[in-house]
């Protein structure tokens, strides 16, 4: 049992760690290097295993960093892919959400959603949108949602793997559960 204890407390160690020095390089960093996708995808890998890590994300300010990058670097689009999917993970925890809201996160979000330059940085744009209005515990109510329902049923007829259209239709279910006549917009 100690040796059980003892593994899981290296393993946690190692992950805060790991999540300090991550958030330190995207703080620094300018999100047009190669570097900043590998960073981000172990971010991502880490903050799946808990809440807690997710929460160390968000104390060291990682959400503020993800969002500097996409406002002011314009990122290439494999990174922007995971700046989004990155902050997706984070808003998992409802001080993710918060703190990404607080920062003007919805215009963002919803700027990436409706870009048309790239089906892929929609998606995982949809991933986060999914998160603002899971009916469980709405942060937002959306107003003018033609457009984003259309996007939506856009993104559903290109997707072309299963995690792309799960997204884009948890989108589209929260958006249209939000709103009465989200379901007669969806067949105009």
């Amino acid at each position: 049992m100690t040796n059980f204890f003892a593994i899981l407390l290296r393993k946690t160690i190692e992950s805060v760690l790991l999540v300090f020095i991550i958030s330190k390089y995207l703080s620094e960093g300018n999100g047009k290097d190669r570097m900043t996708p590998i960073c981000l995808e172990h971010l991502i890998h880490i903050c799946l295993f808990g809440d807690e890590l997710c929460i160390e994300a968000i104390q060291k300010n990682c959400i503020s960093s993800v969002v500097k990058m996409m406002k002011n670097d314009q990122p290439p689009e494999n990174t922007l892919r995971y700046l989004l999917r990155t902050l997706a993970v984070l808003c998992g925890v409802s001080k993710g959400a918060l703190v990404l809201l607080t920062q003007g996160g919805l215009d963002l979000v919803v700027d990436r959603l409706l870009s048309v330059s790239s089906a892929l940085c929609s998606v995982e744009a949809a991933g986060i949108l999914t998160q603002f209005t899971n009916p469980q515990s709405a942060f937002i109510r959306l107003q003018h949602i033609d457009p984003i329902i259309a996007r939506l049923l856009d993104l559903v007829d290109l997707c072309t793997s299963g995690d792309s259209l799960l997204l884009a239709t948890a989108a589209l279910n929260n958006v249209t559960h939000q709103h009465q006549n989200g379901v007669e917009i969806m067949y105009k």
